[in-house]
Parts: C-alpha cells; structure tokens; sequence
C-alpha cells in the first residue's frame, strides 16, 4: 500500500493548491474539504495514511478537533495549518497533541520542509 498524505481545508483554492504542491514534489496526497469527511475516510483505512495536514477553521469540524479524535487512536504526525485570525498558536496547538504547526500564508517551500521533516522523523 503506497503511503498518503492527507490534506482536508475547506477552501477549495488552498486545498489544490497544498495538493498540487505535494503531488508535483512526489507524494499521493488524497484531499477533503471537511473534517468529518475526513474522519471517516481516515477510520475506514487508518494504515494508509502517513500524515495529516489540516487547516484549523472549518464549518463541520476545526482541524484540532479532528486531531484530537485521529490521534486518540492512532499516533500518526500531524500539522495543523492556522490564519491570523483564529486563537490559537504554536505552543497551544502542540499541547494538544499537533506534531507541526504553520501559521497562514506560508510558503511552499516552508511546508515541503516540515513534510521532510515530518517524514524524516517517523522513520
């Protein structure tokens, strides 16, 4: 089974944007627009799944609440993307129990590296 990236932003726009950055730089990446959705394609096959990236503002379920439920089963890295305007930070969401946290805009190759990173790590 090849390994995925998950990505779930209910922003269309930013959602192929993070995907196609990440296909073009050589992983499967599956997107969703909403973290319920999300949820229930990560339970259906957890093993397939080698990383999590979420924004944190969405209508049906915010990223730390679908990380929260993702990693209390399953220990599996995580990174939780967040704008300006939502109340929470780097120490906030890394008490919670996110592996990485990046703040809203960020640069492609800013999140390629924590991908790196991320991957280098669970090794």
């Amino acid at each position: 089974m090849v390994d995925v990236i998950m990505v779930v932003d209910d922003e269309p726009v930013v959602l192929s944007f993070i995907t196609e950055l990440l296909t073009v730089n050589g992983y499967k990446v599956e997107g969703h627009t909403n973290g319920i959705d999300a949820y229930h394609a990560f339970q259906s096959q957890p093993v397939k799944y080698k990383l999590i990236i979420t924004d944190q503002t969405m209508p049906s379920m915010p990223g730390n609440e679908l990380i929260k439920k993702i990693r209390g089963t399953h220990n599996i890295p995580t990174i939780l993307c967040s704008g300006d305007g939502d109340n929470l930070n780097k120490s906030t969401a890394i008490e919670q129990g996110v592996s990485e946290f990046l703040s809203k805009p960020f640069e492609s190759k800013h999140l390629l590296g924590i991908v790196r990173d991320t991957f280098n790590r669970s090794d």
